[in-house]
């Protein structure tokens, strides 16, 4: 068993009494989101998808290739949350974009040649890229792929939230941004869905910082992630480099992707990543 799994209940378990963790502005917090404030919200945006190459090229390119080095320099949070063997994990990540259909195909170190999958919430794995896919619900997989797969789409995957607010400029870290927060069923902290605060360069309009919840990990865990290192590919603005820092005040690194190699494949057989279209889980099974 792998560290991370028989420590991660016990770290659930001592979160369990913590109170759930809100991170809307203390403005949305008093006022709520407005009409105008969710309107200023999708301009914004609207605004950072145009920015980022645009919803129509992110689509029509339907699927991503990269190489992800994923690495977890803290020894706590790596026994705590990592799923890798090493700390320092390289992958290649292949995902239909904005359908949580990936796979990850590991080519180095204890897990060389073995595949993680996930399609339609089914998951599965491969002990070598040729062999056929062996199908059981894997909690782990199941949270993983999807998760990094979101982050590095954010840009476009954001913006498919229902509730959408402006929630003001700020200087965070000698910086101006604005911000705009985004979730789903109702503007108030949740047990089971997430909130996210978007950090915007208000000249570029790229994604700069994301501050998120983690409820998959307890409702008291937060995080904060840095965009940096963006690189063109096919016309969309992808980010190299996405880091999690310790919090608002610190750079301490607790989790880093850094990506290469990076591929749009809009003619990849959708095989490659579905192998079998019919296998399909519900997401909150």
């Amino acid at each position: 068993m792998q560290l991370h799994r028989a420590l991660t209940p016990i770290f659930l378990a001592l979160l369990a009494g913590c109170s759930l963790a809100d991170i809307r502005p203390a403005e949305l917090k008093r006022e709520g989101v407005s009409e105008a404030s969710a309107a200023r919200g999708r301009v914004l945006l609207e605004a950072m998808q145009a920015a980022h190459g645009g919803r129509e090229q992110w689509t029509a390119s339907a699927y991503t290739v990269a190489v992800v080095q994923d690495d977890w320099p803290g020894s706590v949070s790596r026994a705590l949350f990592s799923p890798w063997p090493d700390r320092n994990y390289p992958m290649r990540l292949t995902f239909e974009n904005g359908a949580d259909n990936s796979r990850a195909d590991f080519f180095a170190g204890e897990w060389e040649g073995r595949v993680w999958g996930i399609q339609n919430w089914a998951t599965y794995t491969k002990e070598n890229p040729n062999a056929e896919p062996v199908f059981e619900q894997d909690d782990t997989i199941k949270f993983w792929l999807p998760t990094m797969q979101y982050f590095i789409e954010a840009p476009f995957r954001l913006p498919e939230a229902p509730i959408v607010a402006d929630a003001g400029q700020t200087v965070f870290r000698g910086e101006t941004y604005d911000r705009v927060y985004v979730t789903w069923i109702s503007e108030e902290p949740q047990d089971s869905v997430d909130q996210y605060l978007l950090f915007l360069d208000p000249e570029s309009h790229m994604l700069v910082w994301l501050e998120y919840t983690v409820r998959d990990f307890g409702g008291f865990v937060t995080g904060l992630m840095h965009y940096e290192d963006y690189q063109n590919v096919g016309g969309l603005q992808v980010p190299t480099r996405l880091t999690v820092v310790e919090d608002h005040e610190s750079d301490a690194v607790l989790h880093q992707m850094t990506l290469s190699e990076l591929e749009l494949r809009p003619g990849l057989n959708r095989a490659f990543v579905v192998p079998k279209p019919d296998i399909r889980r519900a997401k909150h099974d």
